[in-house]
């Protein structure tokens, strides 16, 4: 009950658990409040995978719904892997390691100069002080007055000598000093250019050997990152080499081989880590929301139909594409409006639009189009020849708040993050009054608050805004990671899963935080990360993605436009 939380003055009790079949060893350390709201398998199964950083995503996502923090420890230990061939990294501190030796043109302090000054005015302090004269008193004056007295007749006796003839003085010359005094400054003028002349010369000397050494290292590093066929190694070489970069432009600020040998960089840094140019499709949007209370939340692609719902004006909207090009509007390019909030629909009042899929006949469905839910959890089809119709779904009385909602094999899948369980709806023709089934087990601990989207393609993935991945099947979770990716997923909005692209298929992840789409197999190995160079920041508003297999095309919806973008070719190893 009275349970001691990491980080107190008392030392909480630890149990250090390992499962057996690992490579490597994983120690979660974590206070005893875990057990109070997880079992321990499901914190055994969050462990499965050998790395800290995935399980402390796990536990995170197992234990975000507690009403109290939660405080957990990951290390992962395992055996040390052998550094990939190739030179090390030069280290960035080398230019540190230089400028702290002393130059041999300044000449050392002789030694004891310091102690004989020391002893001199010691001494001086020392010596004793001479005694000052008193005045004399009256009968020394006296004394001295009677002396004088007769010195001056013993004078007056002595013959005083001629006075002489004084000789004509004799007119003084002028010392010229000028020309002395004006060769000693010129001298010394000259002494001082010298001397400055020589000390810039050194220190232009200094700055070049420098300027040199690092360019050398960012170079080494450089190369040492195209050899290597280790990402994670190629990217520490980079790094290094962007370090000594940084050093060298200190000296030559301008330099044009800074700028050619950073432009090398970016280039390797690029070709590392997959990154591939959208050249096309940013230039002009393909629809451009003009409305000021737009909020742009879905965008469904089927044919030359493209559907998107805006939550902010409540209404579901269709643009049709020109047939003969099919990358530009049809006619003038205005939307069909379709549906919208506080409209009537077979007696029955629609509420705030909230998700809409594209939901084709398959399996018991009958019919084909998108199907739109409100926040009332009332369910409309769109259909071509009588417009919207009511969808009947089955009654569901834990059915709580709808977050997100997704279509496979004929099933309709609702996510509820109030009571964190995957609402899975099988068809009955046109409806779906089947009795719903929980895709997560009952007793299994699940927390949905925090997932920003979902997808499936017989696995149920995951997406939280950190760019955690967690995959399902059949209700159980699996092991699960994606790459490393440079930088890293900051602000992720959706996820989109198909097989039709070889090996099994691949999974797109949109990230608004960083401008770009990332491509990764089912796997979790980074394949592209698609970024429009020429137009950034242009995706930093991300809200949805679709890829239209058919066309080859990916639209990206922002809060102000659609772009229909040509996926390019992912090179696989495969």
């Amino acid at each position: 009950e009275n349970y001691v939380p990491l980080g107190d003055e008392e030392l909480p009790s630890i149990e250090i658990g390992r499962v057996a079949g690992h490579p490597g060893v994983v120690i979660v350390a974590m206070n005893s409040a875990w057990a109070n709201y997880l079992e321990v398998p499901l914190m055994l199964e969050a462990t499965r995978t050998p790395r800290a950083q995935v399980v402390a995503d796990q536990m995170a996502g197992i234990g975000i719904d507690a009403p109290e923090a939660l405080a957990v420890l990951v290390v992962t230990l395992g055996e040390e892997s052998k550094p990939a061939a190739g030179p090390a990294p030069v280290a960035a501190a080398g230019a540190a390691t230089v400028a702290a030796k002393p130059s041999a043109a300044i000449p050392a302090a002789k030694p004891g100069r310091w102690e004989e000054e020391q002893a001199y005015w010691d001494s001086a302090k020392q010596e004793p002080k001479q005694p000052q004269r008193q005045a004399p008193d009256k009968k020394e004056k006296a004394a001295g007055v009677m002396a004088g007295l007769g010195a001056r007749l013993r004078r007056s006796r002595k013959e005083r000598p001629q006075k002489e003839a004084k000789p004509a003085k004799k007119k003084r010359k002028t010392v010229r000093r000028i020309p002395f005094v004006l060769a000693i400054v010129i001298i010394l003028a000259v002494a001082v250019a010298a001397i400055a002349a020589g000390t810039w010369y050194y220190q232009g000397q200094q700055r070049i050997q420098f300027f040199n050494k690092f360019m050398g290292g960012a170079r080494v590093n450089l190369e040492a990152a195209r050899s290597t066929t280790d990402e994670n190694q190629a990217r520490r070489y980079l790094e290094a080499a962007g370090e000594q970069l940084d050093q060298a432009e200190q000296f030559f600020p301008e330099h044009p081989d800074v700028t050619a040998l950073r432009a090398e960089i970016l280039e390797v840094t690029a070709e590392i880590n997959h990154v591939q140019p959208l050249l096309a499709g940013f230039d002009q949007p393909l629809i451009t929301f003009t409305e000021p209370d737009r909020e742009p939340h879905d965008v469904l692609v089927h044919g030359l139909n493209i559907y998107v719902l805006d939550s902010g004006r409540d209404v579901f909207e269709r643009y049709q594409l020109d047939e003969a090009t099919g990358d530009r509007l049809a006619g003038d390019g205005a939307p069909e409006l379709l549906l919208q909030s506080g409209v009537t629909v077979g007696g029955r009042r629609t509420g705030e639009l909230a998700e809409a899929v594209w939901a084709p006949a398959m399996s018991n469905r009958t019919s084909s189009g998108p199907l739109v839910l409100d926040r009332s959890n009332q369910l409309f089809e769109i259909s071509d020849a009588l417009g919207p119709v009511n969808v009947t779904l089955a009654e569901n009385s834990d059915l709580g708040f709808v977050e997100d909602m997704n279509f496979y094999a004929g099933n309709l899948y609702l996510m509820d993050t109030t009571a964190s369980q995957l609402w899975r709806y099988r068809p009955s023709g046109e409806s779906y009054t089947v009795e719903p089934e929980p895709y997560f087990a009952e007793d299994a601990s699940i927390n949905l608050n925090n997932v920003i989207d979902l997808t499936i393609d017989g696995s149920v993935w995951l997406l939280h805004p950190n760019g955690t991945v967690l995959k399902y099947f059949a209700g159980i979770q699996e092991s699960f990671a994606l790459d490393d990716v440079n930088p890293s997923l900051s602000d992720a909005v959706a996820i989109w899963a198909n097989d039709v692209e070889a090996p099994g298929g691949r999974l797109y992840i949109a990230d608004a935080g960083s401008d770009r789409i990332l491509v990764f197999d089912k796997q979790g190995k980074l394949l592209q990360q698609l970024t429009p160079v020429d137009h950034p920041g242009v995706l930093r508003d991300l809200q949805d993605i679709y890829v239209d297999e058919v066309s080859n095309y990916l639209y990206a919806l922002t809060e102000s436009s659609l772009f229909q973008v040509s996926l390019p070719p992912i090179e696989t190893n495969d």
